[in-house]
C-alpha cells in the first residue's frame, strides 16, 4: 500500500513540474509584454511629441515666409494673422519688441504697453520670449501659463515656437498646452492597453488549454502505466 502511494506521487510529479513551468513561464512572458508595452509608448510619446513641434515650427516658418512675400505693409501682416485659425484650435500671437502684445486669442492682452501689466507670471513669460527671440532669431520656449492668461489655479505647461520678423519688427509665435497634448496621448495609451489585454487574455487561453490537454495525457498515461503494472501482479 504504502509502495502504490508512493508511485502515484512519483506519478504526479510530472503533471506539477509543468503546472509550475507553465505559471512561472506565463508570469514572466507576461511581464515582458507589459515592460515591452511601456517602451513602446515611450517611443510613441516621444515621436509624437516632436511631430507636434515640428507642425508648430512649420506653421511659423510657412507664415513668416509668406508675410515677408506677401504683406509689406506692418499692419496688413498683423490684421491677417488677428484673424488667422488652424483646424486643431490653435493660434499665432505676436509681440512686437517692446514686448507689447498685439496679436492674441484673448483681445484683453493685445495692445497693452508691457509696463502697464501687472500679472508677474505674464511678465516674465513675455520677457523671456521676446529677448530670446532676439537673440536666437528663431526658437522653442517651455513656460508655465493658464489658458485663461490670468487664471493662476489653472497653470499649465506650454510649449511655443517663436520667431522674431526684423522686417516687421514683431515676433511671430504659436503653442501647445500639455494637457492638450497628453489628452491625445491618454487615447493612444488607451489603445495600447486595451490590445495588450486581449493579447495576454489570449495567451492566458491558449496556455491553459495547452497544459491541460498535456495533463490529461499525463494522467491517462499514468493509469494506463498503472492498469498495465496491475495486470502483471494479478498475472504472476
Amino acid at each position: 500500500m504504502q509502495k502504490h502511494k508512493e508511485k502515484r506521487k512519483i506519478s504526479l510529479l510530472p503533471i506539477v513540474y509543468i503546472w509550475i513551468t507553465s505559471i512561472l513561464l506565463l508570469t514572466l512572458f507576461v511581464s515582458s509584454k507589459y515592460n515591452t508595452n511601456e517602451n513602446n509608448f515611450k517611443q510613441i510619446e516621444k515621436i509624437y511629441i516632436e511631430n507636434l513641434k515640428s507642425k508648430i515650427k512649420i506653421r511659423i516658418d510657412n507664415l513668416s515666409t509668406l508675410l515677408t512675400t506677401t504683406y509689406t505693409n506692418r499692419f496688413e501682416a498683423i490684421e491677417f494673422i488677428d484673424k488667422l485659425r488652424f483646424d486643431d484650435g490653435t493660434y499665432v500671437f505676436v509681440l512686437d519688441e517692446n514686448k507689447t502684445m498685439l496679436v492674441h486669442k484673448n483681445k484683453m492682452l493685445t495692445n497693452v504697453p508691457f509696463e502697464m501689466t501687472s500679472d508677474p507670471t505674464y511678465k516674465k513669460n513675455v520677457s523671456n520670449i521676446v529677448s530670446s527671440s532676439l537673440e536666437k532669431t528663431s526658437l522653442f520656449v517651455n513656460y508655465s501659463q493658464s489658458k485663461s492668461v490670468f487664471n493662476r489655479d489653472k497653470e499649465l505647461n506650454k510649449i511655443s515656437y517663436v520667431k522674431h520678423l526684423p522686417s516687421y519688427n514683431f515676433i511671430i509665435g504659436t503653442g501647445l498646452y500639455d494637457d492638450d497634448i497628453q489628452k491625445e496621448l491618454k487615447i493612444i495609451k488607451k489603445d495600447l492597453d486595451e490590445k495588450l489585454e486581449i493579447e495576454i487574455k489570449n495567451l492566458i487561453l491558449f496556455s491553459l488549454v495547452i497544459v491541460f490537454a498535456i495533463t490529461t495525457i499525463l494522467i491517462l498515461l499514468a493509469i494506463l502505466a498503472r492498469q498495465k503494472q496491475q495486470r502483471r501482479t494479478t498475472s504472476s
